[in-house]
């Protein structure tokens, strides 16, 4: 969406699953049933991410987040600098 509304800023989404975002109800469905492929169940294809210049910081988990300095710190001790607006 932030694209769409012309957003040229950087965009990273961190998430603690190797995996790209996927939809949580047919994983634990259609997926352990053997009805859908992972891909099938990924809320967008990696090109999808690349083409918007969206960073994805898998395996990764936020474990604080300081508003006033503007900076997430992951589990493993990286400090990501949030450039407001």
């Amino acid at each position: 969406m932030l694209r769409t509304q012309k957003f040229e800023g950087s965009i990273a989404i961190v998430g603690e699953e190797p995996e790209l975002p996927y939809e949580r109800p047919p994983l634990s469905k259609k997926y352990f049933a053997g009805e859908k492929e992972f891909e099938r169940i990924q809320l967008r294809p990696a090109k999808y991410w690349d083409e918007r210049e969206v960073t994805m910081l898998l395996g990764e988990r936020v474990v604080s987040v300081d508003p006033v300095g503007h900076i997430v710190t992951t589990d493993d001790g990286k400090a990501i600098l949030l450039r407001p607006g």
